[in-house]
């Protein structure tokens, strides 16, 4: 009896030193797996209906402020012919500062361009808590005009005790036929996709070095908020680097096979994610 009674006194003990810092569960089960085809993946695409998969749900303990808006694309101008004026452009951030309570972005993470989501979590608690986002996440438009985004590599955000972070979560674009994200557009996080395309796609790529934090880039909020900072002779490529821009547009071209151009991927596309570096 002592040596239960010791057990039980060691393992609520233990309990309690790992409430420090929370964090939200690991990778979630997905359900059932959905067999989709290339292009018939529900949500993406052209195809109609909602994403399948688990709901995505933030620790009980995490709350979003405001809304989850649509940032904007700084490479836009270097990776097609859109012009985007300086106006516009270096306004997006301080305006979508200002459209959510004023509060700054302080990190960047995820990986792809087209779809940037501006969230707000707020850490209600009186421990640091981590916040996942696996592989596999959908956020949808709401309005169904703009993109929806798919992340395909997990990223964490640490939000500390009692206290509200601003970040920017880079995606890529699960419909290549619809607008990119603006800070017009209003999204809510839908479901880990359990689509077996998205979710093969993700295995390949999660142990590759694609993710924003994975490089030593400055944050989006940081870059434009120099009073010195000059839009169009910014050189967006070095900034992000020649090896993160190959890679996003590569993975993006690879998603929108599967998403709209009803196409499996190829032999040198495997080949090609299989060469990228490995995660550090």
């Amino acid at each position: 009896m002592k040596h239960l009674y010791f057990a039980l006194i060691c393992f609520v003990s233990a309990g309690l030193l790992l409430t420090g810092c929370s964090k939200n569960e690991e990778e979630p089960d997905n359900g059932s797996n959905q067999t989709h085809t290339p292009g018939n993946i529900p949500g993406l695409g052209e195809k109609g209906g909602e994403p399948t998969g688990t709901l995505f749900k933030l620790p009980d303990n995490i709350t979003l402020v405001g809304k989850i808006l649509g940032g904007f694309d700084p490479t836009a101008s270097v990776r097609s012919q859109t012009n985007m004026t300086k106006t516009r452009s270096s306004l997006s951030l301080s305006a979508l500062t200002k459209a959510n309570s004023g509060f700054k972005i302080s990190e960047t993470v995820g990986s792809g361009s087209y779809v940037t989501l501006y969230i707000i979590l707020k850490n209600s608690s009186n421990h640091a808590t981590e916040v996942l986002f696996p592989a596999g996440l959908i956020a949808k438009s709401l309005s169904g005009n703009a993109q929806n985004g798919v992340l395909l590599k997990k990223t964490t955000i640490r939000v500390a005790a009692s206290s509200t972070k601003a970040i920017m979560l880079m995606m890529y674009c699960g419909n290549a036929n619809k607008d990119a994200s603006s800070m017009d557009e209003e999204y809510q996080f839908a479901v880990v996709s359990n689509s077996s395309l998205i979710m093969d796609l993700c295995e390949k790529l999660k142990s590759k070095r694609i993710n924003y934090e994975e490089y030593d880039m400055k944050s989006l909020e940081e870059i434009m908020s120099d009073p010195n900072f000059d839009w169009e002779n910014f050189d967006w490529e070095s900034f992000f680097t020649s090896q993160y821009n190959e890679y996003s547009s590569l993975i993006q071209d690879v998603l929108w096979k599967l998403t709209d151009y009803g196409e499996a991927l190829s032999s040198e596309d495997i080949s090609r994610i299989s060469d990228m570096e490995n995660s550090k």
